[in-house]
């Protein structure tokens, strides 16, 4: 019976674990659809509510266009691995906002 019992608080957990991440996974995609001149800091503030935080050193110089890109990292649990959010800016607008999940 103590068996029976471990395996389904497991298979449990589980599950509640996947939808979870599932949720997450939306809401970090959600950033794609960011509308250029949203405020920088507001999506740094979303972001950071999500549990992202700016990679270390993850500020670049301005590209050819002028915009500067700030990276934003969530380091999620194995076997998820780490989010990324790259968000292109100039004049504390945001230009656009790029998700990548690294293989």
């Amino acid at each position: 019976m103590g068996c029976v019992t471990l395996v389904v608080l497991g298979m449990g957990a589980c599950g509640v674990m996947g939808l979870s991440t599932s949720r997450s996974l939306i809401q970090f995609r959600r950033f794609e659809q960011t509308t250029p001149g949203t405020p920088l800091t507001r999506v740094v503030d979303e972001a950071g509510t999500l549990g992202f935080r700016p990679r270390e050193a993850g500020a670049e110089g301005p590209d050819d266009a002028g915009l500067m890109t700030l990276e934003l990292v969530k380091q999620n649990w194995p076997p998820v691995g780490p989010w990324h959010l790259r968000v292109k800016h100039a004049d504390g607008g945001v230009a656009s906002v790029t998700t990548w999940i690294p293989d």
